[in-house]
């Protein structure tokens, strides 16, 4: 079978207030640092990555597994979107995605 490698992406839906984002940005503001002279973060959002290797028949399969996982796992619906990218097809002996693979997003 198959295997494929899914990365999901979890952020905050847009209207959700990011108390981690502010602190983020707010510490930003204080960073002394030459690479961010005359540049100003006007804002972020923080959120979470997760790496899934799922094994299936076909791309959709592993598809469909990875929405179910983020939506009924990774995420919570009420305040957190995500998308993810699968790359793969691979025989279960090829670990690691060839960067020439192109990968795929979808969005929840």
């Amino acid at each position: 079978m198959p295997k494929f490698e899914i990365r999901v992406y979890v952020t905050p839906h847009a209207d959700v207030a990011d108390p981690e984002g502010r602190a983020i940005r707010a510490a930003l503001g204080r960073f002394d640092d030459e690479a961010l002279r005359g540049v100003e973060v006007s804002g972020v959002r923080a959120g979470k990555v997760f790496d899934l290797s799922i094994d299936a028949d076909c791309a959709e399969a592993a598809g469909r597994a990875a929405r179910a996982i983020a939506d009924r796992v990774l995420a919570n619906p009420n305040v957190e979107q995500f998308e993810w990218t699968i790359r793969g097809g691979y025989p279960k002996a090829h670990d690691t995605p060839d960067a020439s693979d192109p990968a795929e997003t979808r969005q929840s």
